[in-house]
């Protein structure tokens, strides 16, 4: 916390307010955790950016907002499904500043996480239909042994954001190590056996039949998506 609060008063003395957060707060804490630091200015240029340095033996990995970028990133936190920032910000203390609006701030993050994601909409629905029989298809018929692998851990992780996101209720999604801590979370049995399928291809297709099945149903023949314009 020392050495957080010392960069924040070094490099952002007109900030609003700062949080140390992410795993270095947590049990999950290794030796090798970054300094995540989120940093709110009521104005300035160059916001949002996210940076990262190097302070006093640590990684830090910093955040900067103002309003305007803070409530676009949690908007895309909901489109997602995928809290990333609503977690760091529900899980954060206090460096320097406002402890009104930080306090506010955190309990609204957890009461969104709490409440869990929306549903998929048919669109989203549709799109994880056909992406997780596309992949199929592209696995069982893969020969090359590395096409095998790459084709495997790209349906790998779609298995998994897939069972969080068709769930009922649906639960948050993540990325990296955080997609498997929000699929163990929703349900520690299915993330064994997700656990086992990473080696194993039958398995892994077996695990995207059954989505495919539960979600209405292999969609490829006339599936279309609208372009942009």
């Amino acid at each position: 916390m020392a050495a957080a609060r010392r960069l924040v008063e070094d490099r952002f003395p007109a900030a609003r307010w700062a949080m140390l957060t992410g795993s270095v707060l947590t049990a999950a804490r290794t030796p090798g955790s970054d300094l995540d630091i989120l940093v709110f200015h009521d104005e300035g240029d160059g916001l949002p950016f996210r940076e990262w340095r190097r302070w006093e033996g640590f990684n830090v990995d910093l955040f900067a907002y103002d309003q305007a970028g803070l409530d676009r990133y949690l908007a895309n936190d909901l489109r997602d499904g995928r809290p990333a920032l609503h977690r760091m910000l529900s899980g954060g203390q206090l460096l320097t500043g406002d402890d009104e609006q930080a306090a506010r701030l955190r309990s609204h993050c957890a009461d969104v996480l709490a409440a869990g994601p929306r549903p998929l909409t048919v669109d989203q629905l549709n799109m994880t239909r056909y992406g997780l029989a596309d992949l199929s298809d592209d696995l069982v018929h893969a020969t090359d042994p590395v096409e095998v692998a790459a084709t495997a851990a790209v349906l790998w992780q779609a298995v998994a954001d897939a069972a969080c996101a068709t769930a009922s209720p649906p639960h948050w999604r993540g990325t990296g190590k955080w997609r498997a801590r929000e699929l163990l979370a929703w349900n520690p049995a299915y993330a064994g056996r997700w656990l086992d399928a990473r080696h194993d291809p039958r398995t892994l297709l077996a695990m995207a039949a059954e989505l495919i099945t539960s979600t209405g149903g292999p969609l490829v023949e006339g599936f279309r998506v609208a372009g942009e314009r």
